[in-house]
């Protein structure tokens, strides 16, 4: 995969992470909502940790 694809999805995936953190502010969400949420952004965050340690 050419460089700038992956930086290209890697912001994607950072935009997009706003989006999930928004979703532990609601309070119609079940339990199991939540943590798929919380699980979601820990793999997200981890993505993002890697790709730095990778590439910087």
């Amino acid at each position: 995969m050419d460089r700038k694809v992956l930086e290209g999805k890697i912001e994607a995936i950072r935009e997009k992470r706003s989006f999930v953190v928004s979703l532990l502010e609601r309070t119609d969400l079940s339990a199991s909502l939540q943590s798929d949420v919380r699980e979601a952004l820990n793999e997200i965050d981890d993505l993002l940790a890697e790709y730095e340690r990778m590439f910087f």
